[in-house]
C-alpha cells in the first residue's frame, strides 16, 4: 500500500496563509468615523485613547475617530451628536456590558480606574443625560490583561477663534498651533499644549502637564503630576498641583499663582504685577524680572509661603 507523506513545504505555506488571514481579520476589526460641526463651540467626550487637537483648514470643526484594538467592532460603540451653536459629540463605550478594558499605550504594568460618582465625571447636562445610570460604577483600564481591548484615537481640527472642550477618561491630550479657547479635562493622562493664542484650562487627575508659548489666561490643575509652563503671557497664570514639581519660565502676567501640596517650585524670568507661591513641602526658587511696575532681578523670594 502506498503511503502518503505530507510535504513540509506545503504545510509551511498553509500555516503562513492561515497566519496571514488571521492577521488581516484582526486588523480588519478596526474602523474610522468622521464628523463635522459648524457651531462656534464644540464639546467632545471620549473614554480611552489619544486625542490630538490642531488648527483646522476651514470654518467648521472636523473630528476624525480611529477605533482600534483586537476587540474593536463598530456595533460596540455609540457616536452621539448634538448640533447647534454649542455642538457636542460623545463616544460612548459599552459600559453596561464591559467595565474592564485593555489599552496597551498605558504600559503592560499600568492600571487606572474611573469611578462614576461625581458630577464632574459627566460634564454638562447633555453628558449627564447620556451617562445616566452610571453613578457608582467603576471602570478599570489596564495596559495588559483581561478586558475588552478597544480604544478610540481622536483628531480634532479647530477653526480659528472657536471654543473647544474635551472631557476624557484615559489617554494623553495634545494640542498645537491654535487660535482658540481650550478646556482640556482628562481623568488620567498627560496634557501638552504648544503655540496657543487663547485661554487654556488644563485639568488632569493624574498626569504631567506641559504648556509652551501661550498668549492668554492659563489655568492648570493636576491631582498628581509635574507641571511645566514656559513662555506664557496673559492676565492670569495659575498652577495648582496636589503632588508634583512646578517649573515656570519666561512668564509675563498680571497675577501669577503657583500652589503645590508637595513638590519643588522653580520660577525664573518672571514678570508679574502680583505673585503668590505656596508649597506644602518642597524647595522654592523664584527669580523676578518685574514685580508690579518695578524692574527686579534675581530676587530669591516674593510672596512665598510654605
Amino acid at each position: 500500500m502506498k503511503s502518503h507523506r505530507r510535504n513540509p513545504l506545503v504545510m509551511s505555506m498553509a500555516l503562513l496563509i492561515t497566519f496571514t488571514l488571521f492577521a488581516v481579520a484582526a486588523v480588519g476589526a478596526e474602523f474610522e468615523k468622521e464628523f463635522t460641526f459648524d457651531g462656534k463651540e464644540l464639546l467632545v467626550s471620549n473614554m480611552i485613547g489619544a486625542i490630538k487637537i490642531k488648527e483646522g483648514s476651514s470654518d467648521v470643526f472636523r473630528v476624525l475617530i480611529s477605533v482600534q484594538g483586537e476587540d474593536a467592532r463598530e456595533e460596540l460603540l455609540e457616536f452621539i451628536t448634538e448640533e447647534g451653536s454649542q455642538s457636542a459629540l460623545a463616544i460612548k463605550f459599552p459600559l453596561d456590558d464591559h467595565t474592564k478594558y485593555v489599552y496597551p499605550a498605558l504600559g503592560r504594568n499600568s492600571s487606572t480606574s474611573i469611578h462614576f460618582q461625581e458630577e464632574k465625571d459627566h460634564g454638562g447636562s447633555w453628558l449627564k443625560k447620556i451617562f445616566s445610570g452610571m453613578n457608582g460604577k467603576k471602570v478599570t483600564v489596564k495596559g495588559k490583561g483581561n478586558g475588552l481591548e478597544m480604544w478610540a484615537d481622536v483628531t480634532i481640527e479647530v477653526p480659528a477663534r472657536h471654543i473647544l472642550e474635551v472631557r476624557h477618561g484615559v489617554g494623553e491630550i495634545m494640542a498645537t498651533g491654535l487660535e482658540a479657547d481650550l478646556t482640556l479635562d482628562t481623568h488620567s493622562g498627560r496634557i501638552s499644549v504648544e503655540n496657543l493664542q487663547g485661554d487654556l484650562l488644563a485639568d488632569t487627575g493624574s498626569g504631567r502637564v506641559a504648556v509652551l508659548n501661550i498668549e492668554g489666561e492659563v489655568n492648570i490643575d493636576t491631582g498628581s503630576g509635574s507641571v511645566s509652563v514656559t513662555n506664557c503671557s496673559g492676565s492670569e497664570i495659575m498652577v495648582d498641583t496636589g503632588s508634583g514639581s512646578v517649573e515656570a519660565e519666561m512668564i509675563d502676567c498680571q497675577y501669577l499663582l503657583i500652589d503645590t501640596g508637595s513638590g519643588r517650585v522653580e520660577a525664573r524670568a518672571i514678570k508679574a504685577d502680583r505673585a503668590k507661591i505656596d508649597t506644602g513641602s518642597g524647595s522654592v526658587v523664584l527669580q523676578l524680572d518685574r514685580m508690579g511696575t518695578v524692574g527686579l532681578s534675581s530676587i530669591p523670594a516674593a510672596a512665598v509661603s510654605n
